[in-house]
């Protein structure tokens, strides 16, 4: 784009038309000066484009962007229109998140809320985790940082949360629309199993599903890390979204759960696995 550009110049100086290009160079400054609802160049592929918009405002001299992600060129306008609704509140659904109670509860709306912010930052982005014509699956992600009266920063924890679409029919999908949910999940176990060593990081790479989120029939057979939880607590987790959800590089099944704000447990099931009784 900035090669073309700078060719059309070019052209334009050898014609010697000096006041076209002063309006070109005018045009483009416009365009560069419009901080609200910015959109940037689309990611291609799988029949449709992904573009980026966001949001800013500078409460009490402070930062906010919340950038969301905006599908174009599916056939039916109204799937688009339903994605982009979703990817959009989200995003806002995210953010507030990061508000403190007694503003929320004193504000209409979520931009109003933003608007009496003070002494604090938010920043909302996301990531494309997978993507073919059938379904797209974003995560989308941000956190805040807090301002003393000395001027010195600090950070508090980040968020992050995935949405799935089946981009047919603009559905978000839960995990039972995506995979049917039984004991096989519960009883999935790597290849390559070992054996995960109990007394190093909470980040342990787990190979099974039991040993990431302690589901065990056994009750001898549990640490001083894992819960107590049988198998059909086990599902139940999965299908009341305990156990949060998102579909990976390769059509993998990730599933994950924040034990707490600095410890989380995860684990990722191959396609292969899940294969004979996904819906997708």
């Amino acid at each position: 784009m900035i090669i073309g550009m700078k060719a059309y110049l070019d052209d334009v100086w050898m014609t010697k038309h000096r006041k076209a290009c002063y309006f070109v160079i005018f045009v483009i400054l416009l365009g560069l000066c419009q901080p609200l609802h910015v959109q940037a160049d689309g990611e291609n592929g799988a029949g449709y484009e992904i573009h980026t918009k966001w949001y800013e405002r500078w409460p009490d001299n402070r930062r906010v962007i919340i950038k969301f992600a905006k599908i174009t060129g599916i056939e039916d306008q109204r799937i688009c229109d339903n994605i982009n609704y979703i990817l959009e509140r989200e995003a806002f659904r995210l953010a507030g998140t990061f508000i403190p109670y007694d503003i929320k509860r004193k504000s209409e709306n979520i931009l109003q809320a933003i608007s009496k912010l003070q002494d604090q930052a938010i920043w909302i982005d996301y990531e494309i985790l997978y993507r073919d014509d059938k379904m797209l699956s974003i995560e989308i992600h941000g956190g805040t940082c807090h301002y003393t009266e000395d001027g010195e920063v600090y950070l508090s924890a980040d968020s992050e949360h995935a949405v799935l679409f089946d981009i047919r029919t603009g559905r978000k999908l839960e995990l039972s629309d995506f995979v049917e949910l039984d004991r096989r999940i519960i009883d999935y176990r790597a290849d390559d199993y070992q054996v995960p060593d109990y007394n190093s990081a909470a980040q342990t790479l787990y190979y099974s599903f039991m040993d990431a989120f302690g589901v065990y029939e056994d009750d001898n057979e549990k640490d001083q890390f894992h819960r107590r939880m049988n198998i059909e607590e086990a599902l139940e987790w999965l299908r009341d979204g305990s156990i949060e959800w998102a579909v990976v590089e390769n059509k993998t099944l990730l599933l994950y759960l924040y034990v707490s704000s600095r410890e989380q447990a995860w684990i990722e099931i191959p396609y292969s696995y899940i294969e004979e009784f996904a819906y997708y």
